[in-house]
């Protein structure tokens, strides 16, 4: 009787044990931030080296922290407190390591945020795939209301250059030569060294200037005369 004791005593304090740890675990997670529609970046240079999860070429945000991400991406995606809202001038200020308050056109970023991850494809105009320069073309349509021409390299020569890249404002252009020796790639600068583009590989996607692959490639800018 006395061993049966002891077996339900010891089987008891096993079982208590086992739950406690499961609640701690359960409570832990809830006190954890919640996050939706994971937003990626184009991470042209696998060989980036990493400090505490940072990329040290764009310094990319990640759930509050700076975290690595699968296949080399880090996603950033933040919510306020209602459920299912997202706020996009505090997402992408996220994503950009930046202040909110900094992001003063919502236009802009309604419009990246309604043309993420559509797929490139060369010639595209629409949502069905589009690439480089008619993204770039539809953007300035939809949001700063301005005709510009079809191609990368008409772009470029309609710009006003700028020699720096610190010139270099919300709305500008960045052009690379990613093929031969012509302009053949355009996106459009936000903030902090990143820009909004259609990449080959991710459709449309916000880099880095600072991207070993972007640097390499890169020619200059331009501002959009009005």
């Amino acid at each position: 009787m006395i061993r049966k004791n002891k077996i339900w005593l010891f089987s008891t304090l096993v079982l208590f044990a086992s739950c406690k740890a499961e609640q701690e675990v359960v409570v832990a997670h809830k006190k954890q931030p919640r996050f939706i529609n994971d937003i990626y970046f184009d991470q042209h240079n696998s060989t980036a080296s990493h400090v505490n999860g940072i990329d040290n070429n764009s310094k990319v945000a990640s759930k509050g922290k700076y975290n690595k991400a699968p296949n080399n991406r880090l996603l950033a995606s933040k919510l306020d407190n209602e459920p299912g809202k997202v706020v996009i001038l505090e997402k992408y200020a996220s994503m950009m390591s930046i202040e909110p308050a900094e992001l003063q056109n919502e236009k802009l970023y309604n419009f990246i945020e309604e043309w993420y991850g559509v797929e490139h494809v060369m010639g595209g105009c629409d949502k069905t795939g589009i690439d480089c320069s008619a993204f770039v073309k539809k953007l300035y349509e939809d949001v700063f209301g301005m005709e510009l021409t079809r191609s990368s390299r008409e772009q470029y020569e309609a710009c006003e250059h700028l020699k720096r890249v610190s010139a270099l404002n919300e709305g500008d252009l960045v052009f690379f030569k990613t093929a031969g020796r012509h302009i053949s790639h355009v996106g459009v600068y936000l903030h902090n060294d990143y820009f909004v583009h259609a990449s080959n590989n991710k459709g449309i996607v916000i880099s880095s200037l600072k991207e070993e692959y972007w640097q390499k490639h890169f020619v200059g800018a331009g501002k959009v005369a009005k």
